[in-house]
């Protein structure tokens, strides 16, 4: 893609659509079906990702139910061999897990964990309160600082 960010999700999902073409046509019969797309939070491309994720078309595997805040399906296409798994579309793990854990170094944030709101100061008490042993945590996770530490998230 070009620098200039002058593209939108309709552009995202064109390109998506041709390498799909070109996929069934050129490396289908060597490598497997294509089983989806990932995204590294673009919004643009998230929003493609949901639209297909969130589908109703066809039959669709949902392992998690969208009541639990997560957004995760696939296509499932039956064929005389079983099926074949199409639309799986993710984001990067760790981009997702710093989804999670960047929120908590601000108040106006909230991060919702089952019924409670969690914030920093509560990774702290756990730090403080119970043995590394039964956390886990270092001291980089709870002194934030470096939004790339990819270990932390």
């Amino acid at each position: 893609m070009p620098t200039c960010n002058k593209f939108d999700s309709t552009f995202v999902h064109r390109q998506w659509q041709d390498v799909e073409r070109l996929y069934e046509q050129e490396l289908k019969e060597s490598v497997g079906p294509l089983i989806g797309h990932s995204s590294d939070g673009d919004s643009r491309r998230r929003k493609v990702m949901v639209q297909l994720a969130t589908s109703t078309v066809g039959d669709r595997f949902e392992p998690i139910s969208q009541d639990h805040g997560f957004v995760f399906s696939c296509g499932k296409q039956v064929t005389e061999t079983g099926y074949v798994i199409h639309d799986l579309c993710d984001q990067d793990y760790i981009h997702n897990h710093k989804r999670l854990l960047n929120p908590l170094d601000h108040a106006n944030r909230i991060l919702m964990m089952v019924n409670y709101l969690v914030h920093m100061n509560h990774i702290q008490l756990v730090y403080d309160v119970l043995p590394i042993s039964a956390h886990g945590l270092g001291l980089g996770n709870i002194n934030h600082r470096d939004r790339q530490n990819w270990r932390s998230a």
